[in-house]
């Protein structure tokens, strides 16, 4: 059952600490069937914060967190939030360039980062690297396995096949005179992190107005902003997303989650909305992990991107009828069209509630689409305050963000001196007091997988080049839901780059999913870095 009112907690250790103690033996978080209880999860969140207060970590400092969405990611984020540490989620498979323009804008002190992601770290300038790195080995799925099964008996018969001839011995002792250098000079296995004794049960949690989250976003000109929520504002959007699941439910069911840790709301539908009534977080970080964990789990809520629960719908059409015993469906405005919702509507049989999410204002309105229009119909939660002032949607209450971190202009352009936030999205209010979204402020291309790609960061990158003069970056819907991202270039008189030049510049700087696809040279001038219609 929910928290009363009467003992709400003030921070999420606390809420953490309420649930183990209701639900001690029961699951808390699954993840392709390996199953965390509360008692393990909290046990695991205090060896952990232990071991990054015996790595210098302190309160109030940045921990950054790159990796995907698991268990482990789980207790990292927890852990932070324990020793009362600002938790900073960034993209895995960012580039070494891209986690540059973050780390020198927040300088975190530690980073815990999958291993997949550590050439990343690795190449960045000495003057940034975080002082210390802790190495994820992330859960693999049953394929991996099966594959690096396959991998290990093809070269063991390799090896009882052919006769492998012996290294000269002056190749064997330089080698050991001159070793290879290390990887990462400061990187410490998860496993030996996670042996710390677990930190005492006395050690101070932290208040509801002390930072727990730095969210980044792309600002207006490219720029990156890290918006500062605490622990207020993360408990209030993840209270507001519980209110949209059944509140009367004696045994509340699972909550499946799809969303990548580093997206909006990735922290609060994997971390800790479902901990509010003490449900079980089913982790899919993959759009190939839905329907096994539906099939599995049984749950009372689907989560995530519209464009990557119609992939799995689309699959069969036994997939279409599992996803339909789900009772309720909860996708992010952020990644959906009202094509794909549509969609997405007939394949299920019911109505997916749409979720706004947004850094600076957190989860403030949910609805649905106008069949008619197309256009999402939003009703302000409990306790958000709106007001429209020349069709601009402008927000308040205990959810809303206290600045972009270290950006004094860039806050006082969107947050007031009363907690007014000016969302930039065009709306019209109806009699029935919902709001008709008729223009979002944040124009996005909406991946196959999940996640948001902007625009202008494409642009941005593009033109970075020294022989392009502007770029557009729109997305092309594709069949099954999402969109690819495209660009159209113009290049400076008398280039001959080609468009697999400017492809190979581009994946040097930004994440796999951010590369165009496509990329059009035109003939001549192009207008603007905006993707129409990727809202």
């Amino acid at each position: 059952m929910p928290v009363d009112a009467g003992s709400r907690p003030g921070s999420i250790p606390e809420l953490l600490a309420q649930t183990a103690e209701r639900r001690a033996q029961e699951t808390c978080v699954d993840h392709r069937g390996r199953r965390r209880t509360c008692t393990r999860l909290l046990e695991d969140v205090d060896r952990l914060a232990q071991g990054l207060i015996d790595l210098g970590v302190r309160p109030g400092q940045r921990v950054a967190l790159v990796c995907a969405l698991h268990p482990e990611a789980v207790v990292a984020v927890h852990a932070i939030w324990r020793i009362g540490a600002i938790a900073v989620p960034h993209d895995p498979e960012s580039t070494s360039r891209e986690l540059r323009r973050v780390f020198e804008d927040h300088s975190p002190v530690l980073t815990i980062a999958d291993r997949s992601a550590l050439g990343a770290i690795r190449d960045l300038p000495r003057d940034v690297h975080p002082k210390a790195v802790v190495a994820v080995d992330p859960p693999r799925s049953a394929r991996d396995m099966v594959r690096s099964a396959v991998q290990s008996a093809v070269r063991e018969q390799l090896r009882s096949a052919v006769r492998l001839r012996p290294r000269p011995v002056s190749l064997r002792l330089r080698a050991r005179q001159h070793p290879r250098p290390r990887v990462l000079d400061r990187t410490i296995p998860w496993s030996i992190v996670m042996a710390s004794c677990p930190l005492d049960a006395s050690h101070p949690r932290p208040g509801p107005h002390d930072l727990a989250l730095l969210q980044y976003t792309t600002g207006p000109d490219g720029e990156v902003l890290g918006a500062m929520l605490t622990h207020e504002n993360l408990l209030e959007s993840a209270r507001r997303l519980t209110r949209l699941w059944a509140e009367d439910a004696e045994a509340p069911g699972p909550v499946v989650a799809t969303v990548a840790l580093h997206e909006v709301a990735g922290v609060l539908l994997a971390a800790l909305a479902p901990l509010c009534e003490g449900r079980t977080v089913v982790l899919a970080p993959r759009p190939d992990d839905v329907l096994p964990a539906v099939r599995r789990t049984r749950p009372e809520v689907l989560c995530g991107p519209a464009p990557v629960l119609l992939g799995a719908a689309l699959s069969s059409p036994a997939c279409a009828a599992d996803l339909s015993r789900v009772p309720r469906t909860l996708t992010l405005l952020d990644g959906s069209s009202p094509e794909v919702v549509r969609r997405l509507d007939r394949l299920t049989g019911r109505e997916a509630v749409v979720v706004d999410a947004r850094p600076e204002c957190g989860i403030s309105f949910a609805g649905v689409f106008d069949t008619a229009h197309g256009r999402p119909l939003c009703r302000p939660l409990d306790g958000v305050q709106t007001d429209v002032v020349d069709r601009e949607l402008r927000v308040a209450g205990p959810q809303v963000f206290h600045g972009y971190w270290n950006r004094p202009d860039e806050t006082a352009h969107v947050l007031s001196g009363d907690g007014w936030v000016r969302t930039g999205a065009q709306v019209a209010p109806r009699p029935d007091g919902e709001l008709e979204l008729l223009a979002s402020s944040r124009s996005r291309i909406n991946a196959p997988d999940g996640r948001t790609v902007s625009p202008r960061e494409v642009a941005a990158a593009l033109l970075g080049h020294p022989d392009v003069s502007d770029a557009v970056i729109t997305g092309e819907d594709l069949p099954d839901g999402g969109q690819e991202v495209r660009a159209r270039v113009a290049l400076r008189a008398g280039s001959t780059c080609t468009a697999e030049e400017l492809e190979r510049f581009v994946a040097s700087r930004v994440a796999p999913v951010k590369v165009p696809r496509r990329i059009d040279i035109a003939p001549g001038p192009v207008r603007g870095t905006e993707a129409p219609g990727a809202a």
